[in-house]
């Protein structure tokens, strides 16, 4: 099929590339590097000023509890701390669109907690959130939308969440 980017996010691939965050559920990350590094080179690539990636590594790491780990390697990390740095790397370059495979998959509650807390503040900062979850708790306390989908299909069940969780089809 085909993907329609809004003119919001730009008039060109790069440019629409540029606006957009990704994070899959098990991020290839290069594991020899530290998380710092990682993220300095996230915002290398995204052309953030070296002054702002310093900063926005420091908020980033301080929101996400993992300034004691930006200095090992990715490769000690664990599933949880690799999608903590997974996350700050998507978002480094302030993004308009982040698109999330089961971003909450392999967290401990906390960071859990962390994770929904971060991608409301983002959505309430104007960021489009796109994620993907087989747990409708979590759709609830995160999401105003859902769309389900049903073999390749949009499902008649999309739509606020609120209505949603009221069919008992799905319980």
């Amino acid at each position: 099929g085909d993907v329609v980017f809004s003119d919001k996010l730009g008039t060109n691939r790069e440019e629409i590339f540029s606006n957009i965050g990704f994070l899959p559920e098990s991020p290839k990350l290069f594991e020899n590097l530290t998380g710092r590094e990682l993220l300095t080179f996230m915002g290398n690539l995204h052309n953030v000023g070296k002054l702002d990636i310093v900063e926005r590594i420091e908020s980033m790491s301080a929101h996400f509890e993992i300034q004691h780990a930006l200095d090992k390697s990715i490769k000690t990390y664990s599933k949880g701390m690799k999608q903590r740095v997974g996350v700050c790397a998507a978002t480094l370059h302030g993004p308009k669109l982040l698109i999330m495979d089961e971003p909450l998959s392999g967290l401990d509650p906390y960071g859990r907690l962390i994770f929904k807390n971060k991608i409301k503040k983002l959505n309430q900062n104007g960021v489009t959130v796109l994620l993907t979850s087989h747990i409708l708790d979590d759709l609830q306390e995160i999401c105003e939308n859902v769309v389900i989908l049903d073999k390749g299909e949009v499902s008649p069940l999309s739509g606020k969440i609120k209505s949603l969780l009221d069919h008992k089809e799905l319980m």
